[in-house]
């Protein structure tokens, strides 16, 4: 089965979080020429006839094409394939609206559904690979690091498209693969791309020597990347004490600051890429911008980063949690063009269950793990609210793509949180969209079909996606039914349905998206999801 992701033009999946949680990653962005009042319809399309292409713009031959449910049915040979062009003849049976599904190898099986029989160009997204991809090299240029209390770290991570950041996602800038540092008599799990410079930090007038200066991050795909690390800082001794003392992750989140940063272009090929070292103090954020956050509903929380575009990409220079009704300044480089800012309105719980060293007065030197620990449980909690499988008045995430004011200010404003999916059989599916907001015009609702693998990193237990199968329909629906394409699940694994409400400002701004696909004009999502385990002739809820 293929994927079709929801990619969007601000590369990378995320926009990265730094140790205390940034996404972002590379890809590239297409932008295909449609009319303002259609989401699939193409101007550019070929007379009578539909072109397939991948998310890069390039067409893709031999793909298989089925109108509707289900062979011969709304009509007769309803299955044909691309030419060497990605493009297919529309058939003059072809009369009414129907479901088209593409299944091509090395792509996501991906439905639009309700597609007229007009001229249009689609897209579809490879599949996620199995094998991951490592980028490896140094992160320099840190300046006496280690003083006055404040633990310095780097944090590297791959550049997003703006499509990416519809599936923005807390947890997919850390990575899954740990390494062990010695540290005094022991040693210490650390994801894999955060680094560390040689430095020491005392805690219980202890002192502890750190010293990692390389990364590893891993991408699923070959291609070329846009590589940023982040040089931040956080009170060493204070945050470990606030943690020890029951304080939650995101009680110490505004403790971190992003100082300055730098960036490098690599192709990584299958193989992977080495010796990619990066500075850190290329750029110096020693500017700012202002989010001003909306009434924050009990039991919630906002996390808004900055965004600078580069060449059609974006990166985060900056994480914050921003309290109800207040303001929150985010730290940016001066001289660069500072397009937006993302917010992420999430559940917020108390105290993560994670593991911390009870023996820190006997082996200080694990002071580090108890900062790493309730990192991963962050990333993990998040997790695990985004994928609640059952109904919860407090699940779900919503995410604001918003543009800086003339003032370089934004008001943040949200898309209501949304309902799981309700999952009647595998192949349909109840939704609820978001309530109307003042501002905001439905764009679609995208559904996806994963497989959930749960990976041992260490101490750790993390989940990694494959997604199976996509789906696009206009406008926010209230029921999803996907036609005849889906293979068995295997009893006993994990799989997730979750669901993407797509929004757009309705700002005055239509002649700049006229020429836009679709998925780059979103700027507001709600999504949530519902997880369950393939039983032999059933799936039970996780």
């Amino acid at each position: 089965m293929g994927e079709m992701g929801i990619r969007t033009k601000l590369s990378a999946t995320s926009v990265t979080i730094a140790l205390a949680t940034f996404t972002l990653a590379v890809t590239g962005i297409t932008v295909h020429a449609i009319p303002a009042n259609t989401v699939f319809t193409a101007s550019r399309a070929n007379n009578n006839s539909i072109t397939i292409e991948n998310s890069y713009g390039r067409p893709i031959a031999g793909a298989d094409i089925l109108i509707g449910d289900g062979l011969n049915g709304p009509f007769t040979n309803n299955r044909t394939h691309t030419n060497q062009h990605g493009s297919f003849a529309i058939p003059a049976q072809w009369n009414t609206s129907e479901p088209l599904t593409v299944t091509a190898a090395g792509y996501i099986t991906t439905t639009f559904f309700n597609v007229a029989p007009k001229p249009a160009v689609f897209e579809i997204n490879t599949v996620d690979s199995k094998n991951d991809i490592a980028i490896k090299g140094s992160t320099t240029g840190f300046q006496n690091p280690g003083q006055n209390g404040q633990m310095d770290f780097g944090l590297v991570y791959p550049a997003l498209s703006r499509r990416q950041m519809a599936q923005f996602d807390v947890s997919s800038v850390i990575s899954t693969r740990f390494d062990k540092i010695p540290v005094s008599f022991t040693s210490v799990s650390v994801p894999s791309n955060l680094t560390l410079p040689d430095q020491s930090q005392t805690y219980y007038f202890f002192p502890i020597e750190f010293d990692k200066p390389a990364y590893s991050m891993y991408v699923r795909q070959p291609g070329r990347y846009k590589m940023i690390a982040i040089h931040g800082q956080f009170p060493f001794s204070r945050v470990v004490g606030e943690l020890r003392g029951g304080r939650s992750f995101y009680d110490v989140l505004n403790d971190f600051h992003f100082i300055s940063g730098g960036e490098r272009t690599v192709n990584a090929t299958a193989s992977g890429a080495t010796g990619q070292n990066i500075s850190v103090n290329n750029m110096i954020f020693d500017h700012s911008i202002t989010v001003q956050a909306p009434q924050i509903p009990a039991g919630m929380a906002m996390v808004s980063l900055p965004l600078i575009e580069d060449h059609g990409v974006y990166y985060a220079t900056d994480l914050k949690q921003v309290a109800s009704q207040q303001t929150q300044n985010l730290a940016v480089p001066g001289g660069t063009d500072t397009k937006a800012v993302i917010s992420l309105l999430m559940v917020k719980k108390q105290k993560q269950n994670v593991e911390s060293p009870l023996s820190l007065n006997e082996q200080p030197e694990l002071a580090l793990q108890v900062v790493i620990n309730n990192l991963i449980g962050f990333v993990q909690m998040q997790e695990m609210d985004f994928l609640r499988s059952t109904s919860s008045p407090l699940s779900g995430q919503s995410i604001a793509f918003q543009s800086l004011t003339a003032n370089r200010s934004i008001s943040a404003q949200f898309m209501p949180l949304v309902a799981p999916p309700v999952m009647n059989s595998l192949d349909s599916l109840t939704l609820t969209p978001p309530e109307p907001v003042a501002g905001i015009m439905p764009v679609a609702t995208y559904v996806v079909l994963s497989r959930i693998d749960l990976i041992n990193a260490g101490r750790y237990r993390l989940a990694q996606r494959f997604r199976l199968y996509e789906g696009y329909s206009k406008g926010w629906v209230t029921n999803i039914h996907v036609p005849h394409v889906l293979n068995p699940l295997v009893p006993g694994q994990s799989y997730r349905w979750e669901v993407y409400f797509l929004g757009r400002e309705t700002d005055g701004q239509q002649k700049h998206i006229m020429h836009k696909y679709f998925l780059d004009t979103v700027t507001h999502i709600s999504r949530n999801s519902y997880s369950f385990k393939a039983q032999g002739s059933g799936s039970d809820a996780m």
